[in-house]
């Protein structure tokens, strides 16, 4: 268990609340849509980001644009960053009661996770007070600004933490289906296609296309028959996941129509 003192959270609270002045000031007539808090694998913090409305490309081109419309919530493309290494030192209550000794060895060794996860856990809350201290003194509004926690370590931490952090809104909901999708896409295309994935998948469109009118339990029972082939465990786990989900219609009021899986099976056609 690690120690946190209240001056320890103080100064992390400042530490926000500054950094975050220091862009309201320089960016508030840009239209700051959302602040960024990123930490590394230790849970330390790496930098600051902020992405603004003026940054995005529109019909109205000018010197500030640069980030795409589809690119609004990659923070990885974001250019207003400040970077700062604060490293967020604590004691553990067992290396108090035995300093440089064997045991607080094995303590840091056996209780390393347990630390970090506290650690986060005060990270999260610490901001969460910072949040609430901006959004009162700057007048912000929910629907205009969020706030998001990333981590170089752990991709769901940013949506699972979204919205704890913010207040329910339609630019919190923008947020989190965008980097959702992003996470999908990813995923797919990380999958790359062998010549018996795309025969599968050859097979597959032709049985969709072809049975008319559409029949989805046709359907669902053909992609079955493909899961019984010996092929099919070779078959990248991404393409077994959708002819599986095809294969297990329990009625018709849960079937993917034929545009459906035409869209997914052309996803794996755009890696």
């Amino acid at each position: 268990m690690i120690d946190i003192n209240l001056k320890q959270t103080e100064q992390l609270k400042m530490l926000i609340s500054d950094t975050f002045q220091e862009f309201y000031y320089h960016y508030k007539s840009s239209g700051i849509y959302a602040f960024v808090v990123e930490l590394n694998k230790n849970f330390d913090i790496e930098s600051f980001l902020i992405s603004t409305q003026s940054s995005i490309f529109d019909h109205t081109e000018n010197k500030q644009q640069y980030l795409l419309e589809d690119d609004k919530w990659n923070i990885n493309k974001w250019k207003f960053k400040k970077e700062i290494y604060y490293d967020l030192q604590f004691n553990s209550s067992i290396n108090n009661i035995y300093q440089n000794s064997l045991m607080s060895q094995i303590y840091d060794t056996a209780f390393y996770e347990q630390d970090l996860d506290e650690k986060k856990e005060w990270i999260i809350t610490t901001f969460q007070q910072a949040i609430v201290f901006l959004m009162n003194v700057y007048n912000l509004k929910e629907d205009s600004i969020i706030f998001l926690l990333k981590s170089t370590v752990d991709n769901h931490l940013l949506t699972e933490q979204a919205v704890h952090l913010n207040q329910a809104s339609s630019l919190l909901f923008e947020c989190i289906a965008n980097i959702k999708i992003a996470e999908r896409n990813e995923v797919i295309q990380t999958a790359k296609l062998s010549q018996l994935d795309k025969d599968l998948l050859i097979d597959l469109a032709q049985v969709v296309k072809n049975i008319e009118p559409y029949d989805s339990l046709s359907v669902a029972y053909q992609a079955y028959l493909f899961t019984l082939e010996g092929s099919f465990q070779d078959l990248s786990p991404h393409i077994q996941n959708l002819v599986n989900h095809i294969a297990a219609l329990e009625g018709q009021e849960f079937a993917l129509d034929r545009k459906e899986i035409l869209d997914r099976i052309n996803q794996f056609y755009r890696i």
